[in-house]
């Protein structure tokens, strides 16, 4: 029956070099997916804040200013 026994599970272990590489895929990783996401990440920050696009010089309610 010795060869039915299940496997004794140890403790894993990361040492301080393989911590290192795997916090950098990590961040990286991160960090990739907000620069390949940029315009679509600002577009719905705009629409959930509801910023307007900066452009011209438009008043509120698209009129230019009168000249007196």
């Amino acid at each position: 029956m010795s060869s039915l026994e299940l496997p004794v599970l140890l403790p894993a272990y990361i040492d301080p070099f393989s911590g290192t590489i795997l916090l950098q895929v990590i961040v990286a990783g991160v960090v990739g997916c907000v620069a390949f996401f940029r315009k679509t990440i600002w577009r719905a920050a705009r629409f959930a804040f509801r910023l307007k696009p900066s452009g011209g010089s438009e008043l509120e309610g698209g009129q230019d200013e009168p000249n007196d």
